[in-house]
């Protein structure tokens, strides 16, 4: 039998040296994330979503695992990036650069503003930076407002003939405003009144899943619905179920189960969970199926 993965160890002595060595633009600041196996780059563009993703992973480490300097500093690499030159004169964020930080790409949702939130949480909590924390705090409402918010996001779809929504935008908001609480817990700047907005949106996001995405009567977790929350099993969009998706959401639902000692929020991310994996897994060769047709 194989030997058991040290997941720690895997994490802090592989994976972390490998982006720390090859990712970190030294040049340009943020991360390089178009990178081969032996570390030499073959695309320079940068992703705003993982400007954000690894500052964020950074700076966890460091109030989660131990301070380090060499991730602390990457940790403001791209927190810097970030602010220099990922928004547009709109407040929005873009979802790709150049190297040098020249926008490529604009899209409608708000991951990017999302991801950033967290990274500038994950700083302020490493590195005691209060603009940082309120950076998270502004960048997170952006992003609340446009996910959370009917007609927020540009459709991309004829509103006017058939209105959905999607499990993506209160998932986003329910797993950032956790990670931001966290992050301001550990570093000791957490107030009460933005303890009171993050509940307030973890809330809001939570009741969106529950009451539109949940579906006891289909034992499923849906990834789209009519804008009324009704399932739309008469298209092909409204069929669709994405397991990892909604394991994803349902990991979200039962952390908020756990950090409130709430046992009908863990049962009920379990059960998102249990209806996930049984409509995802492949029984032939194992893992799960990217996408399945609920009906067959």
């Amino acid at each position: 039998m194989n030997e058991p993965i040290n997941y720690r160890c895997e994490l802090i002595e592989q994976v972390l040296p490998f982006w720390l060595t090859h990712g970190i633009d030294q040049e340009h600041g943020g991360v390089i994330t178009c990178l081969d196996r032996d570390g030499s780059i073959y695309d320079t563009d940068k992703s705003v979503w993982f400007q954000g993703r690894f500052g964020w992973l950074l700076g966890t480490l460091c109030t989660a695992v131990e301070p380090r300097e060499e991730w602390l500093a990457g940790c403001r690499s791209c927190v810097q990036f970030l602010q220099d030159h990922c928004f547009d004169t709109d407040g929005r964020m873009f979802f790709t650069t150049t190297r040098d930080g020249r926008p490529l790409r604009k899209r409608r949702y708000a991951f990017s503003e999302m991801f950033a939130a967290m990274a500038f949480a994950a700083h302020a909590a490493a590195d005691n930076d209060a603009r940082s924390a309120a950076l998270a705090m502004e960048t997170c409402q952006s992003g609340v407002s446009r996910m959370l918010t009917a007609g927020g996001i540009v459709p991309k779809t004829i509103p006017t003939t058939r209105a959905t929504k999607a499990i993506g935008g209160p998932m986003i908001v329910l797993g950032t405003a956790q990670a931001i609480r966290r992050s301001f817990r550990a570093g000791g700047c957490l107030s009460a009144e933005w303890a009171m907005q993050l509940e307030e949106w973890i809330n809001d996001a939570l009741a969106s899943i529950e009451a539109d995405f949940v579906r006891p009567e289909l034992e499923a977790v849906l990834e789209v619905v009519a804008a009324d929350g009704s399932p739309l099993l008469d298209h092909a969009e409204g069929r669709t179920i994405n397991p990892g998706h909604a394991i994803e959401a349902a990991w979200f639902v039962m952390a908020e189960g756990k950090n409130r000692q709430d046992s009908r929020l863990i049962n009920l991310g379990v059960t998102m969970l249990r209806w996930s994996w049984r409509l995802g897994w492949d029984e032939l060769c194992g893992g799960l199926f990217y996408f399945r047709d609920l009906c067959g």
